[in-house]
């Protein structure tokens, strides 16, 4: 069965336990954008979709799959218009898309690396609570090791740090 863009707001704000309001609140949206979105009777703009994702924590992709739907009719108008007029359309249209589709990949792919980094770091913290403290100092010098070795680090082109001198006091 086909689920609505409205429905499915509606459907993961009470998932969160989210009022409306509540949702406003989280996105700097009005109360009323909301019930709109969730009613059927507006779209929300790309940048309103991102702050409903990020507030719902979704991937925009979720939201946007139930608007791709919805947007078969768009492009029953656009397949309609003269060649002069989609030619003129065209263009815009293409960047409009692929600016888009650009926006859209980094963001969501920056969404999923934030939620695997913040799903590892509560792993690692639960992890190191269950150590001694001599296991937490082991655990931190195998941490410093990886940060030495390029493959594991973020920045590439940053420069290794030099491990700690045994006589230097931290």
């Amino acid at each position: 069965m086909f689920e609505s863009f409205g429905d499915k707001i509606k459907r993961l704000r009470k998932q969160k336990g989210y009022t409306q309001e509540r949702l406003a609140e989280k996105t700097g949206l009005s109360k009323m954008s909301i019930r709109r979105y969730e009613t059927g009777e507006r779209q929300p703009k790309i940048e309103q979709l991102f702050r409903i994702a990020n507030a719902l924590e979704v991937p925009i992709i979720e939201l946007l799959e139930e608007l791709w739907l919805e947007e078969k009719e768009y492009v029953a108008i656009f397949d309609g218009l003269n060649s002069e007029k989609k030619e003129n359309l065209t263009d815009g249209f293409i960047k409009g898309y692929y600016q888009t589709s650009k926006k859209l990949n980094s963001v969501t792919s920056s969404w999923i690396n934030e939620k695997k980094e913040k799903e590892v770091t509560r792993k690692i913290s639960k992890h190191l609570k269950k150590l001694s403290l001599a296991g937490q100092e082991e655990a931190e010098k195998r941490i410093e090791e990886l940060t030495r070795l390029e493959e594991y680090r973020k920045e590439p082109d940053e420069p290794p740090q030099e491990p700690d001198s045994p006589h230097t006091l931290k």
